[in-house]
């Protein structure tokens, strides 16, 4: 209870004094007032009284308050004093405070509620979420086990192809096709026979202007003879002309001088039986055996299996889970990861990249499974397992067991096909084949192009064929168990099936042999 005292101090007539006032107790009227000529009566009077007031605050208890105000005395107002029934002025108050006690009934004590934010506090200390997980590999009997065995194989491939020393041309045209690759001078020097590597036969055929190029550069006493051909449809003159498009493009790319090659044409010997699309050529032949020799390619492949690799992550009060997420990590570098979304999804592991940190060294750093789980209140939980990653065969001095094989392809030549003088005899290369087989091993026998949709004739004689060389290979092995497969060769789309080329590489025969070699100690 705050008390308030106050004074105010007014000064009227001075202020809205009128020009002629009429008094009823005197009945003068005047200009100016006189001292004693004020309004008779009591000294408190009313009316109604308006302020704009204002607060100084003096102390913690104690303001100060003045006031701006006007005032309408009533009385006056019957006293018919005109103008002077109103009054302005300033006011006063200084205000301090009184203070009461006051017994208030006690209340009666309210149940105390918590408020959400507290009850899920409470609620998430009560079921705190915690979590595992296990990182293991799975061994051959179904047994866990704390490591990743690695089992590294090496493929060394050998492909042995003969060259087909024809390049065929478009009717009426001299120009080198374009299925035939054609380099640049400056990119001539970083062609090899290893840009062939995994290359099929049709790719390999269709560098031949470059193997012709590189093998005359690399053996400087060859001389090539470049003879051009012509259908009977055609002028002879091409024949001439289409053998120039080749010396051209051996003389400005490989720089072959033209001392070393030689230009002449000729006309087909059995034109009747030879295809039209076959007479549009130019024949390559040589002296020297190494120019028109067979395509061989040697290249290695490393492939690693571990053994399964499988993680078990668990959690303790899974209803107060809101999100997870499993990565897995080697050194430092995020490999896999899955998340509550993605869940049921395979982890998908690599074990070849990480064997890239293990050159030179022949150790692997383990992998990390790094589980981190989010309960409801946005805390994060985090756990981690390893996993050790070990090649079979590890000994002390670091060495790995390796399964090692070799995979020769040699391609034969069919029946109807003659390559050139130098090529081997097929019972040659079958008995050569034959000897290094041994039981278990495998044989693939394929034609080179599939040619299925072509002329049935076609197809019965590619595959009798095939079956001719099967035979041959069963009788070479004298009884060895060894597995014969037959396969079917490389699909042809359907626009390349009528190329000149196409019927003479379905004549080629590759045979793949896969034979297994002892395991090295040492990588």
């Amino acid at each position: 209870v705050r008390y308030r005292p106050g004074g105010r101090f007014v000064q009227t007539e001075s202020i809205l004094a009128p020009d002629d006032a009429v008094f009823s107790e005197t009945g003068r009227r005047e200009r100016t007032l006189a001292e004693g000529e004020r309004i008779a009566g009591p000294r408190w009077n009313s009316g109604i009284f308006t302020a704009l007031r204002f607060t100084s605050p003096l102390g913690t208890d104690l303001d100060l308050q003045w006031d701006m105000h006007t005032f309408l005395d009533v009385r006056a107002l019957t006293l018919n004093v005109g103008p002077r029934s109103f009054s302005i002025g300033i006011g006063l108050t200084l205000a301090f405070p009184v203070r009461c006690e006051r017994r208030e009934p006690p209340e009666p004590p309210q149940a105390i509620v918590p408020s959400p934010l507290e009850t899920a506090e409470r609620n998430t200390e009560r079921k705190r979420v915690e979590a595992s997980i296990s990182l293991f590999s799975t061994g051959p009997n179904g047994e866990r086990i704390r490591f990743a065995l690695v089992q590294s194989t090496q493929h060394y491939h050998r492909l042995n192809v003969p060259l087909l020393p024809l390049i065929f041309f478009e009717r009426y045209s001299s120009q080198i096709p374009g299925r035939y690759v054609q380099l640049s001078r400056s990119a001539r020097f970083s062609f090899s026979p290893r840009r062939l590597i995994r290359r099929d036969i049709i790719e390999i055929y269709r560098n031949i202007l470059n193997i012709v190029g590189l093998r005359l550069s690399e053996d400087p006493s060859a001389v090539l003879t470049i003879t051009g051909m012509a259908s009977t449809d055609e002028p002879s003159s091409l024949a001439v002309a289409r053998a120039e498009a080749v010396f051209m493009y051996l003389r400005s790319v490989w720089d072959i001088p033209p001392s070393r090659l030689r230009i002449s044409s000729k006309s087909v010997a059995s034109p009747h039986d030879t295809p039209p699309g076959q007479q549009r050529a130019v024949m390559l032949s040589s002296s020297s055996p190494s120019i028109t020799a067979p395509v061989v390619i040697d290249w290695m492949e490393e492939s690693f299996r571990s053994t399964p690799i499988d993680l078990d992550p668990s959690v303790r009060n899974p209803e107060a889970v809101r999100d997870w997420t499993i990565s897995i990590v080697h050194q430092d570098r995020e490999i896999a990861r899955t998340t509550r979304s993605e869940s049921g999804q395979e982890l998908e592991l690599d074990i070849g990249l990480l064997l890239e940190s293990a050159e030179g060294s022949g150790k692997v750093p383990p992998i990390i499974a790094r589980f981190s789980v989010e309960d409801s209140s946005g805390t994060v939980t985090t756990v981690t397992d390893a996993l050790d990653i070990v090649f079979s065969g590890d000994s002390a001095a670091g060495g790995a067991g390796v399964d090692v094989w070799t995979t020769t392809t040699h391609v034969l030549r069919g029946s109807d096909f003659t390559l050139s003088p130098q090529g081997r005899l097929n019972r040659d290369i079958i008995r050569e084949l034959a000897m290094r087989l041994r039981d278990g091993d495998r044989a693939v026998i394929r034609p080179v192009v599939d040619m299925t949709g072509a002329s049935l004739l076609a197809e019965e004689s590619i595959s009798r064929d095939v079956q001719h060389v099967a035979n041959a290979l069963l009788i070479a092995l004298e009884g060895k168990q060894v597995r014969i497969t037959i396969e079917r060769g490389i699909p042809l789309p359907p626009r390349e099936r009528d190329l000149p080329e196409t019927a003479l590489l379905s004549r080629l025969i590759a045979v793949t042999i896969e034979h297994s070699l002892e395991s090295k100690g040492n990588r």
